[in-house]
């Protein structure tokens, strides 16, 4: 977050250097534009004095005009800044990527991401994003539109594998200039990490284990869902709940005899992961 304060502020002030030059040239030039009027308005000819074409008038010095008591007194020229260089110096700049709208993004999982930035630079930069140390060009559903000194990203029907750092690269004859924005996109949980374990059985029940998923979608687990297939009808129904510390469960009210089936699924925010089950049926009885 300071890396992104300091980069910020680096191109405001970046920014008001290149405002003050411009104005300090546009001061310049009309400091000068007012010079030579003065120097005209005093040298203009007056009833009863030489026009400027006598040859006796003497411009540009301090002499007595001998047929005038009148003194004519000439200003030096001030010239402004060079235009040309002023001219050459904007005409070489390098990248300067405005971070102001590269804040994090957090959307849920479907809605659009859509970044719009823009960047200085002479002559225009060349300008490149790159997410998951590649780079991103425009497919199914991703958008870019490059434009001198502007370049806007659209993600759409964005999931859980669009989260991460993209990166966005500026680069001209005069240098290069590179900034990050991290996109981070709310979804389900991936289902919990297997293999899940059965242990202790008997006649009545048994110990259910897993691990905790990979990625909880961008949001913490509120829990875990365990589920057993009803051997007479065939159907999931409810095993318990389990709070998202925890990874095992002792499970109950099995009929003896019978064959089961389970599965755990993860929960956050958004809903419930995809399940994670059994690979064999389990055979409720005493183990002697």
């Amino acid at each position: 977050m300071l890396a992104h304060t300091l980069d910020t502020l680096a191109y405001t002030l970046d920014t008001l250097a290149y405002t003050l030059d411009m104005l300090a040239y546009t001061l310049d030039t009309l400091a000068h534009t007012l010079d030579m009027l003065a120097h005209l308005l005093i040298t203009l000819p007056t009833p009863g004095q030489a026009s400027l074409d006598t040859p006796n008038t003497l411009l540009g010095s301090n002499k007595v005009n001998p047929d005038s008591t009148k003194r004519t007194t000439s200003f030096p020229r001030k010239h402004p800044t060079c235009p040309t260089k002023k001219i050459l110096d904007s005409q070489v700049l390098k990248p300067i990527i405005n971070r102001e709208k590269l804040q994090k993004v957090t959307v849920r999982a479907g809605q659009f991401v859509k970044l719009d930035v823009d960047i200085k630079g002479e002559p225009p930069p060349t300008i490149t994003w790159h997410f998951a140390n590649k780079p991103l060009e425009t497919g199914a559903n991703v958008k870019i539109e490059n434009e001198d000194y502007n370049t806007k990203v659209t993600l759409s029907e964005t999931t859980r594998k669009n989260t991460g750092v993209y990166t966005i690269k500026a680069e001209n004859d005069s240098g290069k200039d590179e900034a990050t924005v991290e996109i981070n996109i709310l979804d389900k949980p991936d289902k919990p990490e297997g293999p899940l374990e059965v242990m202790n059985v008997h006649k009545e029940g048994c110990k259910l284990k897993w691990k905790k998923p990979k990625d909880d979608g961008g949001l913490p687990l509120t829990g875990y869902v365990l589920e057993k297939m009803d051997p007479t009808t065939g159907r999931w129904v409810p095993a318990g709940f389990v709070d998202p510390e925890k990874t095992e469960h002792e499970i109950t009210g099995l009929e003896p005899n019978k064959k089961y089936h389970f599965r755990v699924k993860a929960v956050n925010e958004e809903g419930e992961s995809e399940p994670l089950g059994t690979d064999t049926a389990i055979l409720a009885k005493n183990p002697y």
